[in-house]
């Protein structure tokens, strides 16, 4: 008996061509049209903007996508991201008084380069961003979103017009280099040092079952300045491209979930390769406890 499973497949890219057709023949004249009111507008460009997002985000993103984004943002980083040519790049950097962090948003193609995540985490340490939070996303046409919330420890309060235009523009400069930023994490002799009982190994789990497109890899373990770069750096020279990532500060403590594929896109299953990539994240998440 004929299923619904083939038809269904086929479902998300059909809406996603309609949205889009449907917004360049129907909403854009809407959209710049000055008889419909500002805020009539505003709720169809956002009404727009979130079934785009929903028709394209891949499968194996975390159920939580988009959450922690004011619509308004959202509604604007989607256009941005809909008109990007080939080689486009967006990144906006912003204070956000309410957190006292600097929110950042980079918005590509993944063909750009190689290694998107990794580029961008190296770029965040370099200019000394501590990740406090990251939401990563590849839509099933390549198009990638990015956000992370950061605490930039050069400031005690809002940094400056010019920072922040610094720090987007080192993100840019990552993703057109030929090879990413060298960032390494170094020992800190005048940081607290906590007894060793108190700062918990770091563990890593491995999933290759909860999702059917991607094997996820979960890394617990201490915050420390340049850690997510070492694990972004560590999953790359793995061979492995993150389609999608959630990635969270809790005290002192981190809990970062990475959905991740080999090369060809496919799930990666092979024991000894995920046995060679939880012992490469465990080292790379370890304190570092002296000079090297």
């Amino acid at each position: 008996m004929p299923t619904l499973g083939p038809i269904l497949d086929h479902v998300g890219p059909f809406l996603l061509v309609l949205f889009r057709i449907s917004g360049v023949l129907v909403f854009a004249p809407m959209l710049a049209s000055s008889v419909i009111p500002a805020r009539v507008r505003m709720l169809i460009a956002a009404a727009l903007a979130l079934c785009i997002a929903a028709a394209s985000a891949p499968a194996q993103s975390p159920q939580r996508r988009f959450e922690d984004v004011p619509p308004e943002r959202l509604v604007e980083e989607l256009g941005r991201l809909a008109r990007l040519p080939a080689d486009g790049i967006f990144v906006a950097a912003r204070w956000q008084p309410e957190t006292s962090t600097v929110a950042v948003t980079v918005g590509t193609r993944e063909d750009v380069a190689a290694g998107i995540f990794h580029r961008v985490a190296a770029a965040l340490a370099v200019e000394r961003l501590e990740v406090l939070a990251a939401d990563i996303h590849t839509f099933d046409d390549g198009l990638v979103i990015d956000h992370f919330t950061a605490h930039d420890p050069d400031f005690a309060g809002a940094p400056p017009a010019a920072r922040l235009a610094e720090v987007a523009d080192a993100i840019r400069a990552a993703l057109k280099a030929d090879r990413p930023p060298e960032f390494r994490r170094r020992w800190n002799p005048f940081a607290p040092r906590p007894a060793a009982a108190a700062v918990p190994p770091p563990r890593v789990s491995i999933d290759t079952a909860s999702s059917a497109a991607a094997t996820i890899v979960e890394v617990f373990a201490a915050d420390a300045p340049g850690l997510l770069h070492a694990l972004a750096r560590e999953i790359f020279a793995a061979g492995l491209s993150v389609r999608s990532a959630r990635i969270g500060t809790h005290l002192d403590q981190v809990v970062d979930a990475f959905h991740v594929t080999d090369a060809a896109g496919g799930k990666v299953t092979d024991p000894a390769r995920l046995a060679a990539l939880r012992r490469a994240l465990e080292a790379a998440a370890a304190p570092v406890t002296g000079p090297a």
